[in-house]
């Protein structure tokens, strides 16, 4: 008994437990739960009643209130204080005790709740403690309620003072005599400024992009490098890149807006950047995502379908990683487009390497082939243009679109010279090789160059008989007045060594006979009407300065002097 005494640390005797009655019981102050078993004992179970009760999670949420428990015989089992625990050894729970008691004249309140195991669970709180603490509970309810008052008035303060200036702006914008809530005109209008500073925003990504798009093009056509901070921006968007040359037109001279469209498919399948290069061809820079098989299966896919009428030319570039040097990676492709050849029964060819490079220098005609070209141009018939154009342009299935183009700029070039010298009367746009400059397609070149120089064939001979007949009638009205090549070409706009040339192709002999056989015939006409005027007056008569230059080109066309011509004719006259 001791050692269990002493494990139980019981004051005093311990009791006899087999006697006690199965239950919860208080025990020197303690609180044990005791089960007898009959042949085989009793059960003594010590119960911690602050974690079986757990009085301090209760106490922490009522810190005001004593909290006491009763068994079943109302023995005190747990207490929260020993000041509760005596309160409730002075109060007779087996009578019917009022709601409020005196304790060492104090007044308490008891609340007092049964519980489903015959315990009962009271709670004792002084009614002074708690009207103390409603009066501070009522205090803060009065000064929240002081403090939310305020806040209204100065809500209401601060509403009159910002709805006042709103609804001298929304009067701005409303129409008069038309009533309206004052936030929607606000909030419309702030929509709308959103949406401007959205657009301005937009504006100011586009006027960028235009920026770097001009850098680029320059760049392209000046063969130099863009800028640090463009090439870096352009590597951390791409990385490494591959560069495509597109040229694409029709045999009309048109298909500049197919480009619309073939941009949007590039830019969905290949994920890559446009440069408008001129009308009808672009540049393309392409990230190293796709490899070569797979953009040229790409282009192949659409390009494949290409209308009979439309020519497409593509170059591709090597990968780079240096857009310092784009203007070099572009030229790779350029030159590989300009090496294409594109045979009779297709409308679509790609170059990916050097192998059909022709060199830097493109063909040329030769000038034998121009020289007949200018002949026929004048003097021969539109066949004999139609001929040697399609053998320049189509009797050699390899020529390359630089080659092409080439000969299309030699040829326009004599068309130019050829409409110069002839002072064609038709106007600019009469002629179609001066409207468009971006050629890509040889069929064009051929036609427009075809259908201008039979424009200046037909346009010349009907020039050339209106321009012989208006020189004669001049010199024949002016032989008196000092007439030269200089004096008679610029009154009818051409040069001098042309009026040469042309005067004695279309007449058979020289300007300059011409003008001295009509003195000389009006000269014989004044020696034979006026018998007494004289040599010199005669010579100042058809034009000539001095008589002995008169004398001596009169001698050269008849043969004797003007005094033997006058002599001759009077003795004829006699007999």
């Amino acid at each position: 008994m001791s050692e269990l005494k002493k494990k139980l640390n019981i004051p005093g005797d311990l009791p006899d437990f087999g006697a006690l009655d199965n239950g919860f019981h208080n025990i020197g102050g303690k609180s044990f739960y005791i089960y007898n078993c009959f042949d085989y004992g009793t059960l003594i179970t010590q119960i911690n009643v602050e974690k079986f009760y757990k009085m301090n999670e209760i106490s922490s949420v009522l810190p005001d209130y004593e909290i006491v428990v009763l068994d079943n015989t109302n023995t005190v089992f747990a207490a929260s204080s020993n000041k509760a625990r005596k309160i409730m050894e002075s109060i007779d729970m087996t009578k019917n005790i009022s709601k409020y008691f005196n304790y060492k004249n104090e007044k308490y309140l008891i609340s007092n709740r049964t519980m489903q195991n015959g315990f009962h669970f009271i709670l004792i709180m002084q009614p002074s403690r708690m009207q103390k603490l409603q009066q501070q509970y009522n205090l803060i309810y009065i000064l929240a309620g002081i403090f939310l008052f305020a806040g209204c008035i100065l809500l209401v303060y601060l509403n009159a003072n910002i709805y006042r200036p709103l609804k001298v702006i929304a009067k701005k914008y409303v129409p008069s005599g038309e009533k309206r809530n004052e936030i929607d005109i606000i909030n419309v209008k702030m929509d709308e400024i959103i949406n401007e500073n959205l657009e301005m925003q937009t504006q100011i990504l586009n006027n960028q992009k235009i920026q770097s798009d001009i850098e680029l093009n320059y760049a392209i056509h000046s063969k130099q490098g863009i800028s640090e901070k463009l090439a870096a921006q352009l590597q951390s968007l791409y990385g490494r890149y591959r560069m495509m040359a597109v040229a694409v037109q029709n045999q009309t001279g048109g298909g500049d807006e197919l480009f619309e469209y073939v941009d949007d498919y590039l830019l969905d399948t290949l994920d890559c950047k446009s440069i408008n290069i001129d009308q009808f061809s672009h540049a393309y820079i392409l990230p190293d995502i796709h490899g070569k098989e797979e953009i040229i299966s790409i282009l192949d896919k659409y390009f494949e379908n290409t209308k009979p009428n439309i020519l497409v030319y593509i170059g591709l570039s090597e990968v780079s990683g240096d857009f310092l040097q784009i203007h070099m990676i572009y030229r790779q492709c350029y030159e590989r487009m300009m090496s294409n050849v594109i045979p009779l029964e297709k409308r679509y060819v790609i170059t990916t390497d050097d192998l059909r490079m022709t060199g830097n220098t493109p063909a040329t005609v030769s000038f034998e082939i121009l020289n007949t070209i200018a002949k026929y141009t004048l003097n021969g018939t539109p066949k004999d243009i139609q001929e040697i154009l399609e053998h320049i342009f189509f009797s050699n299935n390899a020529i390359s679109l630089q080659d092409s183009i080439s000969y299309y700029s030699q040829l326009s070039g004599l068309l130019s010279s050829l409409i110069n010298q002839t002072n064609n009367v038709l106007g600019a746009s009469d002629f179609k090789f001066l409207q468009n400059t971006a050629v890509y397609n040889p069929v064009y070149m051929f036609y427009t160059l075809l259908d201008d120089y039979k424009k200046l064939n037909v346009g010349t001979s009907q020039t050339y008989t209106a321009l012989r007949y208006e020189i004669i009638e001049y010199i024949n009205h002016h032989y008196k007045e000092a007439l030269s090549l200089e004096s008679i070409s610029s009154v009818f706009g051409i040069t001098p060594v042309y009026l040469s040339s042309w005067f004695k192709k279309n007449t058979g002999i020289n300007l300059s006979v011409y003008i001295t056989n009509i003195r000389m015939e009006e000269a014989k006409k004044l020696l034979l009407n006026n018998q007494h005027m004289k040599i010199t007056d005669i010579a100042a008569q058809v034009g000539i300065p001095g008589a002995s230059t008169f004398i001596r080109q009169f001698k050269n066309y008849s043969g004797c002097t003007p005094d033997q011509y006058r002599q001759m004719n009077n003795l004829k006259n006699m007999d």
